[in-house]
C-alpha cells in the first residue's frame, strides 16, 4: 500500500472527482467507516456516550457523519464544534433532529460544557486539524488541548480522523499540545508524517479506511507500507517433500572476545526462520561459548586475526567453503579493531565469490574507516545493510537529526548510489532500495530497543535469502516478521523489560501468522 503526502491524497481525491466520485461521496464513506469502527469496538453502543470534537474541514465533516451514524445506532452522541463550519455538510440541524448534542467553544466562555461532555465520554473523535499541523495550536484551542491531554476520564478512548490533530501529515513533526490518540483511522491511504519524527509516538494503532477512492486510480508514490497482504505473496512456500537442502544454508561470520551473543542470536534467528543450516564462522572461544547454548548451528573454525597469516587462512577457509552458501551475513558482535578491519576489507575483495551479502553492525562501522575511496567500492553489489541511525550517521557524515529530517529521501539517495540495500532500523523501520523505491515497516515498538534485536533482524535477512526470496523482498519481509515477533514479545512482556532472545520463540509463530492470513 503506497503512504502519501497531503498533497499527493489531495491529487488523488481530484482524480476521484474526474471519475464521478463527489466529496460527499467520500465523507460518507469515511464517517460511515469511523461509526462502524467505533461500534465494533464498542459493541452495544447505547449505554456509550461518544463526544466528538469537530473543526472546519472535511475531517470536522467525517466526524459529523459518524456521529449521524452514531446516534441513529443508539448512542449517546455530543458533537463539539471547535471552528466554524461555513455551509456545513451534513448539516448541523440535521443531527440535531436526531438527537445529537450540539456544543460550540464559541458559547462556552468557561468550557464547562467541554469538560462536562468529555468527562462522561467513552470515545473521543478527533476530528479538529486532521490533515496535519497547519497552524499553531493556540488561544481558546489550546485550552481544549490541554483539557483533553489532562483528562481525567481514565477509560476515555481516543480516535483521530485520518492523523491526529497537531501532526504535520508530511513530517511528522508535532505541536506541544498535539492529540495523543489511542487509534488513527487514516483516510483513503496512509499519510506519510504518522511514520516520521513524533508521528509513531502520537498516532497509536493505525488503521486504514476505504473511503471509496476508485481502485482504477494508482497513487505517484515511491514510499510503501508493508502489510500482510504483500508479506504472504512473498514468504517462502515449504513443500510436502522438502529436506533440509530444500531450505538452503547460510553462513555467519561475527563474535569475539566481547561479543560472542551476538552471533548465537543471529544463527537462531535465522534457523527460525526456517532455513535448512546456519554454520558460524567463528574463532574457537566463541564457539565455546555458543556451544553451552545451543547445539543447532555448524562451525567453520576461524583463528584469531592477530597475523596477516591467520587472516589470510581465515579467508581461505571461507571461500574454500563458501560455494555451499545461499546467503552471508558479516558483522554480528564482530569487533572493529585493526586486525578484524584488516580482515573484512581482504574479505570484501573477493567479492564476486559470495553469495548475496548482509553487512550488520561491527561491519558497517568498518566500513565508515574506508579512506581514499567512497566506502562502498568494495561491496558487492546489491549489499544489504542493517544500521541503525547512529551507525548509519556515522556512515553518511550526517547528523542524526540531519537524517531525521529527510529520513526517507536520504535513505534513498544512499541506496541509489552505493546500489545498496538500506535497512534503516528505528520505528518504523525502512527498506530503501537501489531502484528508487522504500519499504516501510507498519510497527513501532519500544519492546525491540534493547541490544541484540539488529542482530536477530539480520539473522532472519539471512534466512529468507538462503531460502530463495530476492535480496529485495528478503529484506522487506524480514523487517516485517521480525517487528510482528517484536509485537508478540511485547503483548507478553509489556514495553519494558524484554530481551533480544525474547524474540526468536515468536518467529516461526509470526511467519505462520502471515502464511495463515485471509487476503
Amino acid at each position: 500500500m503506497k503512504i502519501l503526502t497531503s498533497q499527493q491524497m489531495t491529487n488523488i481525491e481530484n482524480q476521484a472527482f474526474e471519475h464521478g466520485v463527489s466529496q460527499k461521496t467520500l465523507m460518507e464513506h469515511a464517517g460511515l467507516g469511523i461509526a462502524r469502527k467505533i461500534r465494533m469496538l464498542l459493541g452495544n453502543l447505547a449505554p456509550n456516550h461518544i463526544f466528538v470534537l469537530v473543526g472546519s474541514g472535511n475531517n470536522g465533516g467525517d466526524g459529523l457523519i459518524a456521529a449521524k451514524y452514531l446516534k441513529m445506532w443508539g448512542a449517546e452522541v455530543t458533537v463539539y464544534l471547535c471552528s466554524n463550519r461555513k455551509g456545513s455538510y451534513p448539516k448541523l440541524a440535521t443531527l440535531s433532529n436526531l438527537g445529537v448534542e450540539i456544543k460550540s467553544l464559541f458559547g462556552d466562555s468557561e468550557l464547562t460544557d467541554f469538560k462536562c461532555a468529555i468527562s462522561k465520554s467513552t470515545v473521543l473523535v478527533d476530528g479538529i486539524m486532521g490533515t496535519g499541523l497547519s497552524r499553531p495550536i493556540q488561544g481558546k484551542l489550546l485550552s481544549i488541548f490541554e483539557l483533553i491531554r489532562n483528562a481525567n476520564n481514565q477509560h476515555l478512548y481516543s480516535i483521530s480522523i485520518d492523523i491526529p490533530s497537531g501532526l504535520n501529515a508530511d513530517t511528522g513533526d508535532a505541536d506541544a499540545m498535539s492529540i495523543k490518540t489511542d487509534l488513527t483511522l487514516t483516510l483513503g491511504y496512509p499519510k506519510l508524517g504518522l511514520y516520521l519524527n513524533q508521528g509513531p509516538t502520537l498516532t497509536g494503532q493505525v488503521e486504514v479506511l476505504d473511503i471509496g477512492i476508485p481502485k482504477k486510480i494508482i497513487p505517484e508514490s515511491k514510499i510503501n507500507l508493508t502489510n500482510k497482504h504483500w508479506a504472504k505473496n512473498v514468504i517462502p512456500d515449504r513443500p510436502k517433500n522438502a529436506h533440509k537442502g530444500t531450505f538452503g544454508k547460510t553462513l555467519i561470520i561475527g563474535g569475539s572476545k566481547f561479543y560472542s551473543g551476538a552471533p548465537y542470536l543471529s544463527a537462531i534467528a535465522a534457523a527460525r526462520s526456517g532455513v535448512g543450516l546456519v554454520t558460524l564462522a567463528v574463532t574457537s572461544d566463541v564457539q565455546k561459548s555458543i556451544s553451552s547454548l545451543t547445539p543447532i548451528p555448524t562451525y567453520l573454525p576461524l583463528s584469531d586475526f592477530s597475523s596477516n597469516t591467520n587472516t589470510n587462512n581465515n579467508i581461505e577457509m571461507i571461500l574454500n567453503n563458501i560455494t555451499k552458501y545461499k546467503s552471508i551475513l558479516i558483522g554480528p558482535g564482530l569487533g572493529t579493531d585493526p586486525d578484524t578491519q584488516f580482515f573484512l576489507q581482504q574479505m570484501l575483495e573477493k567479492k564476486q565469490q559470495l553469495p548475496p551479502t548482509i553487512l550488520d553492525a561491527d561491519a558497517i562501522n568498518i566500513l565508515n574507516q574506508t579512506r581514499g575511496k567512497v566506502w562502498w567500492s568494495n561491496l558487492p553489489r546489491e549489499t544489504i545493510l542493517t544500521p541503525h541511525l547512529a551507525e548509519f550517521s556515522r556512515l553518511t557524515n550526517l547528523s542524526i537529526d540531519k537524517i531525521n529530517s529527510d529520513k526517507m529521501n536520504i535513505a534513498l539517495k544512499v541506496a541509489s548510489e552505493s546500489q545498496t540495500i538500506i535497512v534503516l532500523k528505528g520505528s518504523n523501520t525502512i527498506v530503501a532500495l537501489p531502484t528508487g523505491s522504500i519499504f516501510v515497516s507498519p510497527f513501532a515498538n519500544p519492546s525491540l530497543a534493547t541490544a541484540g534485536t539488529g542482530d536477530v533482524l539480520a539473522g532472519i535477512i539471512a534466512g529468507f535469502l538462503a531460502q530463495g526470496l530476492s535480496i529485495q523482498s528478503a529484506s522487506i519481509l524480514a523487517v516485517f516478521v521480525h517487528a510482528q515477533a517484536g509485537k508478540y514479545v511485547n503483548c507478553k512482556y509489556g514495553d519494558q523489560g524484554s530481551l533480544a532472545n525474547d524474540l526468536l520463540e515468536y518467529i516461526p509463530k509470526s511467519i505462520n501468522y502471515i502464511r495463515s492470513h485471509n487476503c
